[in-house]
């Protein structure tokens, strides 16, 4: 969410349409994954006699999540370039496409609702549940051990200015991130994981 609050302050909003509420949209396109999945993916599924397992389905959460990061740093790369070449601003919606992708996460949300409250015995459900949020923490460790090297422009500030956006190596937390979820997508298709 930092990283795409970071890009899109920099992008020509319109109207109400601004950084915040672009993040925010990737909520209701988790939603619309969720309709999709139910509505069209799990029937053809069902009717070619095909059952996801619990790996299948974080693998193909984590490839859609890094598909969408795939397109934020394509997205970033336009921001600067604009800014480089005529000091204009593209357009809000192109974040839309990288947000749609995100929106894949519902595969992982299926998954750990199914190992929480399915999978785990009695006795272990509340600790299953709690767990969900251990990759939130591991991505704000993450963030903040990044942020004085890459959310800051070659003088140490922070990113306020698209001066210093563009001088800033943001970019980078895009391409971990990308980078962890398909390494898990390859973690999820070892034999004895899936």
């Amino acid at each position: 969410i930092v990283v795409n609050i970071t890009t899109t302050s920099f992008m020509k909003g319109f109207g109400p349409f601004k950084a915040p509420l672009l993040v925010s949209t990737a909520f209701l396109f988790i939603g619309v994954w969720c309709i999709l999945i139910k509505r069209f993916l799990s029937p053809f599924l069902q009717r070619k006699d095909i059952k996801l397992s619990i790996a299948n389905r974080f693998a193909l959460g984590s490839f859609s999540l890094g598909v969408g990061y795939a397109i934020a740093a394509i997205v970033d790369s336009q921001v600067k370039r604009a800014y480089l070449s005529s000091g204009s601003r593209i357009n809000i919606f192109w974040g839309l496409f990288g947000t749609f992708f995100t929106g894949g996460i519902a595969f992982h949300f299926a998954a750990m609702n199914e190992i929480a409250f399915v999978v785990a015995p009695a006795e272990l459900k509340m600790l299953g549940t709690a767990s969900q949020g251990i990759p939130n923490l591991i991505g704000a460790i993450l963030f903040k051990a990044c942020a004085p090297y890459w959310f800051r422009d070659s003088e140490g500030n922070k990113i306020r200015t698209i001066e210093q956006y563009v001088d800033a190596k943001s970019i980078n937390f895009t391409y971990l991130m990308m980078a962890l979820c398909f390494f898990n997508v390859l973690i999820m298709f070892i034999p004895p994981i899936k």
